[in-house]
């Protein structure tokens, strides 16, 4: 019966499930995502600005992003 529960959760993937996201265009590069939350946060690219390299969140982990987005000085992260 396990095995069923565990067939039906994954096919039910990310259905529902907040994601996070920087948005490219008001990202400075600060760094601050990626220093609290680097399982989740990279900086990339010719700029240097964030990209999510983890979009789903691990249940433990959602007051520390939570605080990542607080922290973010131009509300670039989102989850939702």
């Amino acid at each position: 019966m396990v095995d069923e529960d565990k067939k039906a959760e994954s096919r039910a993937g990310s259905v529902g499930r907040k994601v996070l996201a920087v948005d490219q265009e008001i990202c400075i590069a600060c760094g601050a995502c990626e220093e609290t939350a680097p399982k989740y946060f990279k900086l990339k690219g010719d700029e240097g600005k964030s990209s999510v390299i983890k979009k789903n969140v691990d249940e433990k982990d959602i007051e520390m992003i939570k605080g990542v987005i607080t922290e973010c000085p131009t509300e670039a992260i989102s989850y939702k």
